[in-house]
């Protein structure tokens, strides 16, 4: 099987409205060999187990790929569950001050049972907004308790600050002043965003928890506009299923977002990123019509993934580079990367140099 099909079976087995795949328990040892490492890439191995067995299909499967599975999914609540005592434990802390964090992304989806499964979702570390007029506050009394930056705060303005760490806690801290890179600042005001949080009372701390809207703007805008970084032919199975369960959960106001990316001259992204996860998942909001169909670009890197870097680097030259020298630069080492003759680092430097 080819990547495209490895990658939609992977979509159909998560997905939280389509049955399992037919013949899946059928299938040869190296297609689920296929499945486990590319679902591995994409951070979505863990959700395998609960989400054959909500359909049924996993008794069935060898016992050797159950154990793995099963395994898989037992570390991974092992250690959310550890993040939820670390991000309780912060909680706590900075209540005290007078802060109610708020949490983002991955942490926002586990105190909100958005998998259903603690154990469903990969997290990495701990995202969480605090308002920018009490960053130093939160910093301040977190570094009291042993909290350490791991690199040193930059001059440059950015949503978060650098990550804090500390010494037998599991993961880092990314505390945030903005809940979107400020980039993409049109879509989602600090004052609107605050005005969806609901507050969580969770073993004596308070917790916040942005709205289903904004939970879903904030993941197709992390997921389909800022971690794309030059790669826009690249797909993140973890956050597209995100989006598929935020999907089929509490009510989203899709008027509230289409205005919003409309506003920011980005409707265009919102569709592709729909359109996207119906292809994969299978699920789209009702009220927007997407299409069945792949962007052919995104149809082809992923069918025939040697093409991708390429693709991916000629349309930098001519897509996003005004100056005819650079523009020409960019057009020749794309070539040369579509075969194999540079890198994408390469690339980019010398479009930075002008070459």
């Amino acid at each position: 099987m080819n990547l495209l099909t490895i990658t939609r079976l992977i979509g159909q087995i998560l997905s939280p409205r389509a049955p399992a795949p037919d013949g899946l328990t059928r299938f040869p040892e190296q297609t689920w060999e296929s499945l486990v490492s590319i679902s591995s890439q994409h951070l979505v191995t863990p959700a395998f187990y609960p989400a054959l067995v909500a359909k049924g299909a996993f008794a069935p499967l060898p016992g050797d790929l159950k154990q793995y599975l099963s395994y898989i999914h037992e570390l991974n609540v092992d250690r959310n569950t550890a993040l939820m005592d670390q991000a309780t434990d912060l909680a706590r802390v900075l209540n005290e001050i007078g802060i109610t964090p708020v949490m983002l992304k991955g942490m926002a989806y586990l105190f909100s049972d958005l998998h259903g499964d603690i154990g469903a979702r990969v997290v990495g570390d701990i995202d969480c907004f605090v308002p920018e007029d009490k960053i130093e506050k939160a910093l301040d009394r977190l570094q009291a308790i042993g909290y350490a930056f791991l690199w040193d705060k930059g001059p440059e303005p950015h949503h978060h600050v650098p990550p804090l760490s500390k010494e037998g806690f599991p993961a880092v801290v990314e505390l945030h002043t903005h809940p979107i890179k400020r980039d993409f600042a049109a879509l989602l005001s600090v004052e609107d965003f605050i005005a969806g949080v609901t507050t969580l009372a969770y073993e004596g701390a308070k917790i916040g928890i942005p709205s289903p809207t904004h939970q879903a703007l904030i993941c197709i805008e992390h997921e389909g506009l800022a971690n794309r970084d030059d790669d826009f032919l690249r797909v993140s199975l973890r956050g597209l299923h995100d989006l598929a369960r935020l999907l089929v959960g509490p009510p989203i106001d899709w008027q509230e977002l289409t205005h919003r990316f409309a506003r920011a001259h980005l409707s265009r992204t919102l569709r592709r990123y729909l359109t996207i996860t119906r292809y994969f998942f299978l699920t789209q909001p009702d009220t927007i019509s997407v299409s069945r169909h792949l962007p052919p670009l995104l149809h082809m890197a992923l069918r025939f993934p040697r093409i991708r870097p390429g693709v991916t680097s000629l349309s930098l030259g001519t897509r996003c580079i005004t100056d005819k020298r650079i523009r020409a630069a960019a057009l020749r080492y794309g070539l040369n990367l579509a075969r194999g003759k540079a890198s994408l680092f390469s690339l980019k430097r010398h479009i930075a140099d002008g070459k």
